[in-house]
């Protein structure tokens, strides 16, 4: 008996989890600069209205963003997540910065 899993099947071809693809626009949105570093994320509730998601969906895209390194995430009780700021690029091989 053959398996049905996705052998055969190119990547772009599966459906994407919600919170990917919102997590891509806001990261497009960081690229763009119309989420500059230091900006705050919009709530979570704010959030999932704008992508027409859960808020749960929302909250894992923060994490997702998080992940990879476009948000700062501080403790809930130090206000809302920010865009990271870029990270500084080290000098080219034997120069000092």
């Amino acid at each position: 008996m053959r398996s049905r899993g996705s052998r055969g099947v190119s990547p772009a071809a599966l459906p994407r989890d919600a919170y990917a693809e919102v997590a891509d626009a806001v990261a497009a949105d960081i690229r763009a600069g119309r989420l500059p570093p230091g900006a705050p994320l919009p709530e979570e509730p704010a959030l999932a209205e704008a992508y027409g998601v859960e808020p749960r969906t929302a909250r894992e895209a923060v994490r997702e963003l998080s992940e990879r390194g476009l948000v700062d995430t501080p403790r809930p009780d130090q206000g809302p997540p920010r865009v990271a700021s870029p990270p500084s690029s080290p000098p080219p091989d034997g120069e000092e910065g």
